[in-house]
């Protein structure tokens, strides 16, 4: 089950199906199915860094880039793909070396799209759609590409795939390069970067949104997968999810061990 599902039936089933006569056996792998998920249980959680901590570890890595996973924001599960939690720590950070990032904002790409490549431009980025758990940033930038764009997935993991990404923007806000686009993307894939002249091995830290084929699309590029523990939508912390609906008690959330 998708584990943000805000509903009361949140939760897993095991279900045997066998032969009329032999009943007792498929009972018998049902409860040792069910025995064998419960044990390993607590193997399904994600260990991940507080994101200052995080993207320390990212600025002061001296074998770039390092791969800031925010599986938090993961559009392929769900999420909007325009948190500004991770943009703002970044700004605030104020990196010395470049880092690169993309969410989703159309009515930004098209303000930079009108102001067009060189212009400097005041704009209120990201947090649009989710409103929930971030808001939007107001930034001055300099708007690098701009144009139609579409990436071609690159890993091993939906191969060869053409994603449109509408229009497509590059802003700088000193090292800190953001790729906007008007649609929504798969973010497990270098190809969203290179696609607008960004080259990922240049780079000091990337962001990712993906909760989990980064590890395969990004291998060639890195091995240093940094995981954060921000809010989102798509967030593996589920006690920053506001259920109400869900039947307690109910793992993780209610007890451990």
């Amino acid at each position: 089950v998708q584990p943000w599902l805000d509903i009361p039936d949140l939760g897993f089933s095991i279900l045997v199906y066998t032969w009329q006569e032999d009943v007792q056996s498929g009972s018998h792998y049902q409860t040792a199915f069910s025995e064998f998920v419960w044990s390993s249980r607590e193997e399904l959680l994600v260990e991940k860094q507080p994101l200052l901590q995080g993207i320390k570890a990212a600025l002061d890595d001296d074998c770039p880039p390092a791969i800031l996973v925010n599986a938090s924001d993961s559009i392929p599960a769900g999420a909007p793909g325009d948190n500004t939690i991770i943009l703002e720590a970044l700004l605030k950070a104020q990196p010395q070396s470049p880092i690169y990032l993309a969410l989703v904002d159309p009515e930004v790409t098209e303000c930079a799209f009108q102001a067009g490549e060189g212009a400097e431009i005041k704009v209120s980025l990201g947090g649009k759609r989710d409103t929930l758990f971030c808001e939007p940033l107001e930034i001055s930038a300099r708007v690098g590409y701009c144009a139609e764009t579409t990436a071609i997935i690159e890993g091993p993991v939906f191969s060869g795939s053409i994603v449109n990404l509408g229009i497509c923007s590059v802003l700088h806000v000193g090292e800190l390069s953001i790729v906007v686009t008007s649609k929504s993307f798969p973010g497990h894939d270098p190809s969203i970067y290179r696609s607008v002249g960004l080259c990922v091995e240049s780079a000091q830290a990337i962001v990712v949104n993906s909760a989990i084929h980064y590890r395969a699309n990004y291998r060639s590029v890195s091995k240093n997968f940094v995981l954060l523990d921000t809010p989102g939508a798509s967030t593996s912390n589920f006690s920053k999810l506001p259920y109400r609906r869900i039947q307690r008690p109910i793992f993780p959330l209610d007890f451990f061990g």
